[in-house]
């Protein structure tokens, strides 16, 4: 995605670095010939070291409206080795696109192949959590 920092709800671009980034996405020369993981993906990793978010205390909140969604999830990651803690509803806005939500790089990158194409952010998390996954109506 573009540099730059969250302040709160705000997003502050770096102007030098997503040029230098914008510069990157047109003059590259290399092709893919297959679908790219998100976390394999060119700058999706903290430095080359993905943390694992296991151990890590997550919240997930349904931004769906679809009954049962939230806890369906819960059942699935802690099946998995994840710590969902707890399970709410989103009541902002309906999403389509699942948005997991970190407090630094590199983490949440593990649980993105759990969910269909979620966008994995770095911003500001619900007190008492290192992670927030708001689900959308693409993981129902």
């Amino acid at each position: 995605g573009i540099p730059g920092t969250f302040t709160g709800k705000v997003f502050s671009v770096d102007t030098k670095a997503a040029k230098s980034f914008l510069n990157k996405l047109v003059n590259n020369k290399e092709s893919y010939t297959k679908a790219q993981r998100r976390a394999s993906a060119a700058g999706a990793s903290n430095n080359g070291k993905a943390a694992s978010s296991k151990g890590l205390s997550i919240l997930v909140l349904n931004g769906s409206q679809i009954s049962g969604l939230a806890s369906r999830t819960k059942a699935k990651l802690n099946s998995a080795g994840f710590s969902v803690d707890d399970i709410g509803d989103y009541t902002d806005e309906i999403l389509t696109q699942t948005k997991i939500i970190v407090k630094e790089e590199g983490v949440g990158n593990d649980i993105a192949g759990y969910f269909n194409n979620p966008a994995v952010v770095i911003g500001d998390v619900q007190e008492g959590f290192d992670i927030q996954i708001i689900l959308g109506t693409a993981d129902a």
